[in-house]
């Protein structure tokens, strides 16, 4: 096959690829704080003790404390997804680990009960590991 033949393929996939990607993007949900005023929200939280941060998620769970709480926990995926990988053979990817991991911490903060008195990165270094090992 000559280059001329391979381009239309090329331009095809690619325009299709671009147009894909753009509806997937406008039917995502972001957050309702943007720019400044998210900079400006986790300032605050960022001030607060990290147990009253939990009671205020634990009464009305939005988007944006949960937000906060794994951005604030994500160095917990990391360090798991590490002491993993090192047993794992060469193959596997660190990165899907983590992302494996990330679901293991959302599952974590969605399921955190604060009245059973346990820290929760104690409670949620096993449910990252099984994730990470499912």
């Amino acid at each position: 096959m000559t280059q001329t033949q391979l381009k239309p393929r090329v331009r095809t996939a690619t325009s299709r690829s671009t147009k894909s990607s753009k509806a997937k993007d406008s039917k995502k949900k972001d957050s309702p704080l943007k720019g400044r005023a998210r900079i400006e929200f986790h300032q605050k939280l960022d001030a607060r003790p990290i147990k009253e941060i939990w009671k205020r998620y634990e009464k009305s769970p939005t988007e944006d404390l949960r937000n906060y709480l794994i951005e604030k926990y994500l160095h917990l995926v990391r360090y798991n997804s590490e002491r993993i990988y090192t047993r794992l053979p060469n193959e596997v990817d660190i990165e899907d680990l983590m992302s494996a991991g990330l679901f293991g911490l959302m599952d974590a903060i969605d399921a955190f009960d604060l009245a059973r008195k346990v820290k929760f990165e104690t409670y949620c270094a096993q449910r990252i590991r099984g994730a990470i090992l499912d």
